[in-house]
């Protein structure tokens, strides 16, 4: 339809406080009734982008404009009227779930349990003893991650929006709803302008075009297969994704050993013997909060990060905790775990639902008695690392 939404990003700087920028000459455009993804390392100017596009914050510089209207002309409720934001950090209200779906948008009851089968939450709704009448407590500190994720779906679905943003929506979710979500969205392409921030590549593979943040810049654009093609920093992010595979309940992962031969400490080791180091890695699964490992405790593991967030914790001299790090699916910590008791230098607490793959310490040296080149190898590159 032709009500659908095209927008423009022209020469855009922006940034949160005067001495710093996180967005610098920005210019992008997204046609009417496409499906954009904008997708970049931690940091890069990505969510930004999109609070812009959001009317959360005008440009320092540039302009941002919808169907060729400058948004700045544009009233609230226009544009509220327009758009729909869905977030990783979903509020809800402290009242009924009908209440926080139906909320000011006039719909109707046949609606909203479509709208709420379409983000895969009514059976869970219909499975509470009251239903739909079933309070939120805690702004929805009473209700699991997933569970706010898609009621936050469903809600923006109700508001009929013609151009709808998501940022992160599927971070928190367990895989089989993550796909449930990412379907979503593909039948919702076309009837829609929908514009999709996320660091998890899989679920915007399909996207019509992908546009690559680094440092605040806009670096490279395109359909995946080209950016697989032309553009090292997406290659080298997908890459670090690609090569694990989850059980659709999201409780058991293994990864293959070409991945494996990409971790710089397994390079070189024979294809043989990754296939058996690959099959000495257990699954592990955790909840939002739950420290993995605690600074200055024996290391006796080492971790790949199938899915998930994970904060990376120091304790500073004065006594305070410090993040000093945030890894992403595909990341890897306590490889000298492997070789040497040493404590841990950092407390690593997931940010949300994750799937660890992990190694112990005495299976890998059980494998290392019987082929002592890998010992070899691991300790130069990890000597590296050190040093």
């Amino acid at each position: 339809p032709s009500s659908l939404p095209s927008i423009r990003m022209d020469d855009v700087t922006f940034g949160y406080s005067e001495e710093t920028n996180q967005l610098q000459n920005v210019s992008l455009q997204i046609a009417a009734g496409s499906y954009v993804a904008f997708i970049g390392p931690s940091g890069s100017g990505k969510s930004t982008a999109l609070q812009l596009l959001s009317r959360f914050y005008d440009p320092k510089q540039g302009s941002v404009s919808i169907n060729g209207y400058d948004m700045r002309t544009l009233s609230e409720a226009s544009l509220r009227r327009q758009s729909t934001l869905v977030t990783q950090d979903t509020f809800l209200f402290n009242t009924t779930i009908r209440d926080n779906l139906l909320l000011d948008s006039g719909a109707s009851e046949d609606e909203m349990i479509t709208a709420a089968k379409q983000a895969n939450i009514h059976d869970t709704i219909a499975s509470w003893p009251d239903g739909y009448d079933t309070q939120v407590h805690h702004e929805g500190g009473s209700l699991s991650g997933g569970e706010r994720q898609r009621l936050s779906i469903a809600r923006a679905l109700l508001r009929k929006p013609n151009l709808l943003l998501l940022d992160e929506v599927t971070s928190a979710l367990d895989p089989a709803t993550e796909s449930d979500i990412n379907q979503l969205v593909e039948r919702l392409r076309s009837e829609k302008t929908i514009v999709s921030v996320t660091h998890r590549l899989s679920s915007v593979m399909n996207a019509d075009c992908i546009h690559v943040f680094q440092d605040g810049r806009i670096v490279d654009s395109g359909t995946h297969q080209d950016l697989l093609h032309k553009n090292k920093l997406y290659r080298s992010l997908w890459e670090k994704q690609y090569g694990f595979n989850l059980s659709e309940d999201g409780l058991y992962a293994t990864v293959d050993m070409d991945r494996l031969a990409k971790l710089p400490f397994f390079e070189g080791i024979a294809p043989p013997l990754l296939k058996n180091i690959a099959m000495l890695f257990t699954t592990e699964t955790c909840k939002e909060g739950e420290p993995i490992v605690r600074e200055g405790d024996d290391g006796n593991k080492f971790y790949i990060i199938v899915r998930g967030k994970f904060e990376i914790i120091k304790r500073m001299p004065d006594g305070g905790d410090r993040r000093v790090a945030v890894l992403q699916d595909g990341d890897h910590f306590g490889e000298i775990a492997l070789l040497h008791n040493v404590p841990r230098n950092a407390t690593v607490r997931a940010m949300g639902p994750s799937v660890l793959l992990s190694v112990r310490q005495e299976a890998f040296h059980r494998l290392m008695a019987e082929h002592p080149q890998i010992r070899a190898l691991l300790e130069q590159t990890l000597q590296k690392r050190i040093g």
